[in-house]
């Protein structure tokens, strides 16, 4: 495996963002406010937002850090917020870990059930019901994954603007 994780987060035209006033605080909806005026995509993570001023349209962000240092998961959550929160489009590259192994972890995060019930098995029956209403909303989030190995950047660009095309 290589020693850094590549991830990008390609907005993919869609011009509005989403808000539900009974579910940010005041400091998030102001941040959401100026998302709208100046065409920035928040992360959900509000320090990040205040730092960055959110994503910028068409802005390829690539996290690197040492193994095991959270980047996979910090990268999954924002795009968590930004698909299912603001409904936004995203594409998400993994040179190393597979979709399937991708899913899994939003999936677990989403429905707040360790991944390792998921290979055990025995769930309890709350715990399906609430796998499946979690997944559901899960399941309609505009997310691409994709998960080449030794993808170039040439690739990566003709799929963000097929992407782009197909979600526009």
């Amino acid at each position: 495996k290589s020693m850094y994780h590549y991830l990008s987060f390609y907005y993919l035209g869609l011009n509005y963002l989403k808000t539900n006033s009974l579910s940010y605080t005041t400091e998030q909806k102001d941040i959401l406010l100026t998302a709208k005026t100046t065409k920035t995509i928040p992360t959900g993570f509000i320090e990040l937002d205040r730092h960055t001023a959110g994503f910028q349209r068409g802005t390829l962000i690539i996290l690197a850090a040492r193994p095991a240092m959270g980047k996979t998961a910090f990268a999954l959550s924002i795009a968590r917020n930004m698909a299912l929160d603001h409904e936004i489009p995203i594409a998400f590259f993994s040179l190393e870990m597979t979709g399937v192994e991708l899913a899994m972890r939003l999936i677990s995060s989403e429905s707040e059930i360790s991944s390792s019930m998921f290979k055990k098995g025995g769930m309890e029956e709350w715990q399906k019901q609430q796998l499946y209403q979690k997944t559901e909303r899960l399941s309609r989030a505009p997310i691409y994954i994709d998960d080449t190995s030794q993808l170039t950047i040439f690739e990566l660009r003709a799929k963000c603007r097929r992407l782009k095309q197909k979600y526009d």
